[in-house]
């Protein structure tokens, strides 16, 4: 998890270098930053191996969405599904769910679309929804990792 106020000791966890750069990717997007070559690579360079350790990642991301006003919305970070329509993709829409907290902090996407939904993971488009195991549904980190990556895969077919 990313904090959403001061923080005072390393945040806890690990995550892969390729979780740490969609989570960095991610909440720049979301606070609106257009990211060119130069702002990729260091991404990369806080990232990729050896790179720097979740804490360090996760209190950068923290600064950038507590200065963009990331999570101002109070329903936002109880919120449990979203529906995010997609004009650029003849009307589409993704219903993105958050994996029950007892169980996990985990994201789902998927789509009506498609033949009559389908999830995304990180194996590509997954069908029956039903015979996921619960790692394989809920894999995105973040609500805005899943969109992202729907967003991608949907954009190259």
């Amino acid at each position: 998890m990313i904090p959403t106020g001061p923080i005072d000791s390393e945040p806890p966890g690990f995550r892969s270098s390729s979780e740490q750069q969609a989570i960095l990717r991610d909440t720049l997007h979301a606070a609106g930053v257009e990211l060119g070559a130069y702002d990729c690579s260091i991404i990369d360079w806080l990232t990729v191996s050896p790179g720097w350790e979740w804490g360090t990642v996760a209190t950068i991301a923290s600064w950038v969405q507590r200065a963009g006003g990331a999570g101002a919305d109070p329903l936002a970070t109880d919120a449990t599904e979203y529906r995010v329509h997609l004009p650029e993709n003849g009307g589409e829409t993704l219903l993105v769910r958050r994996q029950a907290l007892a169980h996990g902090a985990g994201w789902a996407v998927s789509t009506y679309g498609r033949g009559g939904g389908l999830a995304w993971t990180k194996e590509g488009w997954q069908d029956p929804i039903s015979a996921l195991s619960v790692d394989r549904l809920f894999c995105w980190p973040t609500a805005v990792t899943a969109v992202s990556e729907a967003r991608r895969a949907l954009a190259n077919p």
